[in-house]
């Protein structure tokens, strides 16, 4: 078999198209999903191809010229082929009114497989005949109804006279694969993941992408890494991470979800993530609009020590730093918002390569002034000065460190100026009056990551490197510029917000990869 394309370039050329063509509202053909499938990633096609003008898209000059930029020792029928699913995506004899679905079996290794739905067999078995030809596959093999070719080294594909599934196994187990594969096909309801109650119920509130997958699914080495720092009587095994993705205008939003169909593991998860309460946000007015990173949390110390002690898996080192008396009386100090936040790079020789020292703050609401005292203690060999009431200033270098306790509850430590000279008033441009303040704003945790004042920082350290010229004209030209993630116990939301709110995110991000597309061919 000549060997004139790579499994990935074909995968390129195939999915990139008839992938974002697909669309359904019916899971008959998700019977194919075996039982024991680590993770399911679908994919609403219909809408994200309104949302984006896939059509167009897929037409354009750099998907266009795709081909000979993956591989120019293609021939002039592979590129013919390629031509005509461009144009007339039903070539393919894909079925165009049902999602597509990418799922993986195993631990370690997983084999990862595409599941779609054929609506029209001859013209697809017209594709594998013109791919066999080119000697991109290998001949097929018939074992009564289901039909076998493997295209490339590694991919393994089945597919009967309604659907198809193609199979990469790592390992390279090809004939393994395929006998798996044939029982998929074949398999009834009750045997599939259809017959799980956590993954039915997952299929009734789709978006445009959507994720299911077993937390005890994971590499034994993570999950051994789980359970330890979970308390007994927590089934890892019944634990699901599931979530929707919704391109919007402007934004794409996510929501996640930690679920378990163990009513028991459910009621310790939903006790452990009590301790953290609602935010007030009222840091936030501490922290300069344009800030790079900042997390919040609303902790009660007293109970976040009870589980760190109650914790299975700790170490006899960990043990001992946690029953330390200067660590039990720090956490325990905690009683309310803690916020942590980058808000800017200085200049410095001192800095990472020379270039710059981030500028950090930590804010948190406390009981006692213990931390302000640990710290001169253990510290106050560097110098430590007393600059005001209850604010001290420790230099070392070209650093200087300013911590302390506002109102007899607000602890600070911060190596910004800007902050420490605005304590009492907050800074004039402050987060707190930004959209983003939301995340933080009666929600248990929040993050915000300020991207494109993120890529305008750290562009001057690449400019001038060896890959400098190819890659920081797409770095500076990314369209998100914002992300926002909140959350209450085991749910959450994440919105990457992008520079042109009347736009749909989805659409966007199709007109970046163009970007990419021309700047790498």
């Amino acid at each position: 078999m000549k060997n004139r394309i790579s499994f990935a370039g074909l995968c390129t050329i195939l999915c990139a198209v008839l992938f974002l063509f697909s669309c359904s509202e019916k899971t008959e053909y998700l019977q194919a999903v075996p039982s024991d499938a680590s993770f399911v990633v679908t994919f609403d096609m219909k809408s994200l191809s309104q949302k984006g003008d896939i059509t167009n898209w897929v037409k354009s000059g750099e998907m266009a010229s795709l081909p000979n930029a993956l591989n120019s020792g293609m021939s002039e029928g592979t590129l013919k082929l390629w031509k005509e699913i461009q144009e007339s995506p039903e070539t393919s004899g894909l079925s165009f009114t049902d999602n597509w679905v990418c799922f993986g079996i195993g631990e370690m290794n997983p084999i990862f497989c595409i599941l779609a739905k054929i609506s029209d067999v001859d013209k697809w078995k017209d594709v594998v005949k013109a791919m066999e030809t080119e000697g991109i596959a290998a001949p097929v093999s018939k074992d009564g109804k289901i039909e076998t070719t493997v295209i490339g080294q590694q991919a393994v594909c089945l597919f009967t006279d309604d659907k198809v599934v193609f199979l990469v196994d790592p390992e390279g187990n090809n004939e393994l694969s395929r006998k798996k594969a044939t029982g998929w096909l074949t398999q009834k309801k009750e045997n599939s993941l259809l017959s799980n109650v956590e993954f039915t119920a997952f299929l009734k509130d789709s978006k445009d992408i959507n994720y299911w997958s077993r937390i005890g699914a994971m590499p034994a080495s993570l999950r051994s890494l789980y359970t330890s720092y979970l308390p007994d009587g927590v089934l890892l095994g019944s634990l699901y991470s599931i979530g929707y993705c919704d391109f919007q205008n402007g934004k794409i939003e996510i929501l996640s979800e930690l679920r378990s169909d163990d009513k028991d593991t459910a009621k310790k998860l939903e006790k452990i993530f009590k301790i953290a309460g609602k935010q007030s946000g009222k840091f936030l007015k501490q922290i300069p609009a344009n800030a790079l990173y900042t997390v919040g949390l609303n902790l009660n110390g007293k109970e976040l020590y009870d589980f760190l002690l109650s914790l299975p898996g700790l170490t006899p080192t960990q043990a001992n730093a946690i029953q330390s008396e200067d660590t039990k009386k720090i956490i325990n100090s905690i009683d309310g918002d803690l916020l942590f936040s980058v808000t800017g790079l200085s200049k410095g020789s001192s800095g990472f390569m020379g270039a710059a020292i981030p500028d950090m703050a930590l804010f948190a609401r406390v009981d006692n002034d213990y931390a302000v005292e640990l710290i001169k203690r253990n510290l106050g060999i560097f110098g430590v000065k007393e600059i005001g009431k209850n604010r001290y200033k420790l230099s070392m270098g070209e650093i200087s460190v300013y911590f302390g306790l506002e109102d007899k509850k607000n602890f600070f430590v911060t190596n910004s100026m800007q902050v420490f000279e605005n304590l009492s008033n907050g800074v004039t441009d402050s987060m707190a009056g930004t959209p983003y303040a939301t995340a933080f704003d009666k929600h248990s945790y929040g993050i915000t990551i300020n991207m494109k004042e993120g890529i305008n920082a750290f562009m001057p350290m690449i400019m001038g490197t060896y890959s400098s010229k190819q890659y920081a004209p797409l770095i500076a030209k990314c369209p998100f510029t914002y992300l926002a993630v909140s959350g209450n116990g085991m749910k959450s939301t994440t919105n990457i917000y992008v520079s042109d709110e009347s736009k749909n995110s989805f659409a966007v991000f199709l007109d970046w990869v163009n970007v990419i597309t021309s700047q790498l061919m």
